[in-house]
């Protein structure tokens, strides 16, 4: 909020000044060369939604592009960045041939009459090279030239090893995912090998994996390692505004409501819930399963099918449908059918039955006489 705050003033107040220079006002203190490049500086501040924009692009990526392909996309991010670098240097060294007088680098390569195409390549050339190990037949002719190469080789012996070892580090990042797939895959085709199982199978079980490659599936809780060393208070808020918003959804609660029943809410998301996430053709559960849990589809979409029914679609959109298995709270339940995710991936919450029933038990009060 504050930067945004900042940008917009900065904004606002520019176009005031604009319009003041452009307007009546007379004043000799907003036409003078002086304000005028005051107000191009501050409009470089606003270059500091270009450093939010990559923040925004970076979580955009890692959501919904895969392992490898967020590798490549940030090879390519480097090579672009060291392009736009070579580009600004380039110009630079353009600008310096143009403006130092009759010696520059232009004339040595007899190339000041011709157009501004074969200049620029020219110095982006010349700025390749100050970069990269490489030979050219460009040198400055003159001190203003030769001042400008010498912080361009500078800067090029600091920048140049970060992008390389950058390169590198990703490049062997995606050549080690990629051997990490392809010894599973191995080791999979082995297994079925060394057993003689069927081919049909094997092939059923290389296509739900190669459905499961279609989704980029997000961190559970249990999956980071970090959240584990997190103070306690920071983990009750954590689950509640994970957990809470599914939690209301059971349609169990009265509709009174006292300041020790929000308490209760909290102690069940807290000791009682936990996040899980279904594939494309993975099962939530089986025919004659004990029922351990009530589930609360929180994204998605899971079918539900029985010998002797006719399959249904149970959604997330679905007040009715999104909660499964609430009689498991208060009795011993037995599943009698199948829930399988058929249309895609889907996340759901669980409800401990047994862990409820605790919470409850010792919560006492009137939300426990009357649940």
């Amino acid at each position: 909020f504050v930067v945004d705050f900042v940008v917009v003033a900065i904004d606002a107040m520019v176009i005031a000044l604009d319009g003041l220079q452009a307007g009546s006002v007379s004043s000799p203190m907003f036409r003078s060369a002086r304000l005028i490049r005051a107000l191009r500086m501050v409009r470089l501040v606003r270059l500091i939604r270009v450093a939010r924009l990559e923040r925004t692009l970076t979580l955009l990526a890692n959501r919904f592009l895969s392992t490898y392909s967020f590798m490549v996309m940030k090879v390519m991010g480097y090579l672009l960045l060291l392009l736009a670098v070579n580009h600004v240097t380039a110009c630079c060294w353009y600008g310096i041939g143009v403006w130092s007088g009759e010696r520059n680098w232009m004339q040595r390569l007899e190339i000041e009459e011709t157009n501004f195409l074969d200049s620029y390549v020219s110095a982006m050339h010349w700025a390749l090279t100050q970069f990269t190990p490489s030979t050219n037949n460009i040198a400055p002719d003159n001190p203003w030239e030769r001042f400008f190469a010498i912080w361009v080789i500078l800067l090029a012996m600091g920048v140049f090893s970060s992008f390389i070892a950058s390169i590198s580090s990703t490049v062997n990042s995606m050549r080690l995912a990629r051997a990490e797939e392809i010894k599973q895959k191995a080791d999979l085709r082995q297994f079925f090998m060394d057993r003689n199982l069927s081919v049909e199978l094997f092939g059923k079980v290389q296509g739900v994996l190669a459905k499961e490659g279609l989704f980029e599936v997000r961190k559970l809780e249990s999956q980071v390692q970090l959240v584990e060393t997190i103070p306690e208070r920071f983990k009750v808020q954590l689950h509640r505004e994970m957990y809470m918003s599914s939690l209301t959804k059971l349609g169990i609660w009265p509709k009174w409501g006292h300041k020790e029943d929000a308490q209760f809410l909290l102690t069940v998301c807290h000791h009682g819930m936990k996040e899980h996430v279904s594939m494309l053709g993975q099962d939530v559960f089986m025919p004659g399963r004990d029922c351990r849990e009530v589930y609360i589809i929180d994204s998605g979409s899971l079918e539900y099918s029985a010998s002797g029914q006719m399959p249904f679609e149970c959604t997330a959109a679905s007040a009715t449908d999104s909660v499964l298995c609430l009689p498991a709270l208060w009795a011993e339940w037995t599943h009698r059918g199948r829930l399988t995710a058929n249309y895609g991936l889907c996340y759901y919450n669980g409800v401990d039955c047994e862990q409820f029933c605790s919470l409850a038990i010792n919560f006492g009060g009137v939300l426990c006489h009357y649940l």
